[in-house]
């Protein structure tokens, strides 16, 4: 009996030579307005859920066993839409911003009214929390809401300076990110018609940071394409 050649016996699994190399959007179209893909092959339309693949390849394997490679099997370190690490793994942009640190009057009064929620006027009628500060080393504190109110602000715009030149440091280096947002709505802020206020939170992020933008307010309607205006504004 004719003993085979070890080149006769080795098999090829569809993860070598047999996957092809093309990209899998060949095989399928994205529907416009949906999160839904077409198959060109047989124009079954599946779910492309936060743009994960995997669904897809899984089609093309079972149904017409098509392997396409993905790009970790190319050498490519990102997967093909740059699967996201798990949020808790994600490096948020308060790391990267000296805030804690910062104890300057203006970033003491900001993390007080914007962290643990103490109102302005709060800091000017309370003798307490004046001595408090005076204590602390603190002098000219402000005595009126207004002023204080000011100061945060003034905070406020120094912090986005840095989340804007951290921003800009990674598109210089050609780094692309995602905008997610998602709507929320205050029972305690309520507008003159006694209706609850509504905000869009914006997020920007990438595979290894996450930046918070904060607040756009809504008002009136909210649909898709007004909340593409108000996040490109």
């Amino acid at each position: 009996m004719e003993e085979q050649s070890p080149s006769q016996s080795q098999q090829t699994s569809p993860s070598d030579e047999t996957a092809e190399t093309r990209s899998l959007w060949d095989l399928f179209s994205k529907i416009k307005g949906t999160q839904d893909a077409k198959c060109l092959t047989c124009d079954q339309v599946l779910k492309n859920t936060r743009g994960r693949t995997s669904g897809l390849h899984v089609h093309l394997r079972t149904r017409h066993k098509i392997f396409i490679k993905k790009r970790t099997e190319l050498g490519d370190k990102s997967t093909e839409n740059g699967d996201l690490i798990p949020r808790s793994k994600q490096q948020k942009i308060s790391e990267l911003i000296p805030t804690l640190e910062d104890k300057s009057l203006e970033a003491v009064l900001s993390r007080l009214i914007s962290l643990d929620g103490l109102p302005f006027a709060v800091f000017s009628t309370s003798v307490d929390l004046r001595d408090l500060f005076t204590s602390s080393g603190y002098i000219d504190v402000p005595k009126t809401p207004q002023i204080i109110r000011n100061n945060v602000i003034q905070h406020a715009q120094k912090i986005r300076g840095h989340v804007t030149s951290e921003i800009g440091k990674f598109k210089n280096l050609g780094k692309k990110f995602s905008v997610t947002f998602d709507e929320w709505t205050s029972k305690r802020n309520r507008s003159k018609q006694n209706l609850n206020c509504k905000y869009i939170n914006v997020n920007v992020h990438r595979d290894d940071i996450f930046w918070s933008l904060g607040l756009v307010r809504i008002h009136g309607g909210a649909p898709a394409e007004k909340c593409l205006e108000l996040v490109a504004d």
